[in-house]
């Protein structure tokens, strides 16, 4: 639900103390909402009502910051309220059409938005805030940071963003200040650059020439890390000379003993001095830096053979360029190796480069992998998010993904026969989507927890989607028009009804959790009955107690299990693992196999 309060809870008395109430508290406001929202259905000219979706608080922790939605167009509107005033104003708004979905997340809280408040002891009040505006005189294609005037709601600079390929993708927070540090942007590998808070109007670093430091800062652990490596700064002291920072590559480095990440403790100092404060005091001092790991995140995998991922950008039919990522089997034994099409879930999600250990593991068996960034996804600006809305689920963002692999077919990456692909939830749609509507394209695909029918041929969609006005209506922008309101639109492009197209020779292993909330399961089972109908050869494996995703240990441990004997069957490669203990406590039930490659 969209309507909560915010509770403040003493950890030591356990005593809760109310900060902010939702608007639909009591019954009087409810009717008052109700009231003013058929108002606004019936007469354009009235605004309709808010309610807020997600909370900011000062740095005195009162609630002064909110970003609210109204329900009957879903507007986004970033509010504010000075210090010692009750009544909220806008500072910053835009349509549905027009936001960026990454800001909001799935659910109110779950996004990259932020709203930054001038400290108490200044005397302007001011606030910078985490927006989109694809539109008006702050356009922008990608994210920005912005300061506006709380008092009189007036925009007073932008502070960073606005990059080419990338929206911000997250913030360092100083620690002393709680100010952003540094922002992170991600436009194939990601980058971390400096917050200098140019145009601010007060400082949000400890020292004069901090920024100086910092910058300098960044190029020794860039060139430490070089290219083989993407970090994050995890941590700083308010100081500043100590930093936590978790580097990740996609196989394992030698930095790393061997794990492809680590965390490492980066240390500027001056010699003889404890500190960057003594340093400072030095007119001429002379800088140290030291990087040194801490620990491996993942050192059970020293020693095994990991893919390299790379980055690539593969220009589709329309023109529209999409960065995927290949990597490459873990060793060079194979001659003319498989490839996996991976396709990610959300739509409005996407895939980093780094560590994954599902891509790992098909390399290490002997498969290329290629995920691919498809128009819709995330992180590269609202015009990227919008030409994948409006039914383009079913049509070019398809295509974007039948592009790739014919990209790779045509550049020798892969020969026809030797082509499958995978996804989970929306990307397992996207799988099953192939295998029916481009039969002669894969050789076989694993869905897991897929969508199979999809806007008003869902029959369930009511009961997956009722949660939430802003999910419902994020779908039905996906979905579009036609697939949403018209059934046989909505047939035509789900794979349930579409079982026909699928190849004979092809094979589908679908692995789904029993109580999934989002792609009812009984969906899957419905597909399972008509490929066992044609004899088409697969698997379904349900799992007990998971929902949208097979979350559980030992469950995804066996899942992997299967996908490996499944894949690795289809292209006659040896697997290498067998039963394990670690999944021995796993709760699948495996409702259909006949020889697919699973057994």
């Amino acid at each position: 639900s969209l309507f909560w309060h915010v509770s403040r809870i003493n950890i030591d008395t356990k005593e809760c103390v109310l900060v902010q109430q939702n608007v639909m508290s009591s019954s009087a406001s409810r009717w008052q909402f109700i009231l003013k929202t058929g108002i606004a259905l019936l007469c354009s000219w009235f605004d309709p009502p808010t309610v807020p979706l997600q909370w900011f608080p000062d740095d005195e922790m009162q609630f002064r910051g909110c970003i609210q939605i109204d329900l009957v167009n879903l507007g986004i509107c970033f509010c504010a309220r000075g210090r010692k005033e009750q009544q909220f104003k806008t500072l910053h708004s835009c349509t549905f059409e027009n936001s960026n979905m990454d800001l909001i997340g799935s659910s109110g809280g779950a996004g990259t938005a932020r709203m930054d408040f001038s400290r108490s002891s200044s005397e302007a009040d001011t606030v910078d805030i985490h927006l989109c505006a694809l539109t008006g005189k702050l356009a922008s294609d990608t994210t920005t940071y912005d300061r506006f005037c709380v008092t009189t709601g007036e925009h007073i600079s932008r502070l960073a963003g606005n990059n080419e390929k990338s929206d911000i993708t997250g913030f360092v927070i100083n620690r002393k200040t709680n100010q952003p540090q540094f922002v992170r942007y991600d436009s194939g590998k990601q980058t971390t650059e400096v917050f200098s808070g140019q145009g601010r109007g007060e400082s949000n670093l400890t020292q004069p020439d901090e920024d100086v430091f910092l910058v300098d800062d960044l190029e020794h652990i860039g060139n430490y890390f070089a290219q083989s490596m993407a970090y994050s700064i995890i941590s700083c002291t308010s100081k500043n000379d100590v930093w936590v920072i978790y580097a990740e590559a996609d196989r394992g480095q030698q930095k790393c003993e061997g794990s492809p990440g680590g965390y490492f403790l980066f240390n500027r100092y001056s010699k003889g001095a404890t500190s960057t404060a003594q340093t400072t005091q030095d007119s001429s001092p002379q800088i140290e830096r030291k990087i040194e790991l801490m620990f491996p995140s993942r050192p059970e995998l020293n020693g095994h053979l990991l893919g390299e991922m790379k980055p690539l950008r593969v220009t589709v039919s329309d023109g529209e360029e999409i960065l995927c990522y290949l990597s490459e089997p873990a060793d060079e034994e194979h001659v003319n190796p498989p490839l996996i099409m991976m396709i990610h879930g959300g739509p409005q999600a996407r895939d980093t480069w780094g560590f994954n250990p599902l891509v790992q593991l098909l390399c290490n068996r002997g498969f290329r992998v290629m995920q691919v960034n498809y128009r819709g996804s995330t992180g590269f600006g609202a015009r990227f998010i919008q030409i994948g809305m409006d039914g383009a689920f079913c049509k070019l963002l398809q295509q974007d993904i039948t592009d790739v692999a014919t990209y790779v077919i045509n550049e020798g990456l892969c020969a026809k026969n030797r082509l499958a692909i995978i996804g989970g939830s929306f990307g397992g749609y996207s799988a099953l989507h192939g295998l029916t509507f481009q039969p002669d394209l894969y050789k076989c695909c694993v869905a897991i927890c897929p969508l199979t029918a999809v806007g008003a041929a869902d029959e369930q969609s009511k009961k997956s989607f009722s949660g939430s006005p802003l999910i419902k209506k994020y779908w039905q922008r996906v979905f579009g028009e036609n697939v949403s309101y018209n059934k046989k639109f909505a047939m035509d492009a789900s794979p349930l009804y579409n079982t026909d197209n699928i190849r004979n020779m092809a094979s589908v292993a679908i692995y789904h959790g029993v109580d999934d909330p989002r792609a009812p399961i009984g969906h899957s089972r419905k597909f399972v009955e008509k490929l066992k109908e044609r004899n088409i050869k697969g698997e379904f494996v349900s799992f007990s107690g998971e929902g949208h995703g097979i979350s559980k240990e030992e469950n995804r441990l066996f899942m992997y299990h299967r996908i490996e004997k499944f894949l690795c069957g289809q292209f006659e490669l040896s697997i290498r693992c067998g039963d394990d203990d670690r999944w021995v406590n796993n709760t699948a039930s495996v409702e259909w196999s006949n020889s697919a490659g699973g057994d």
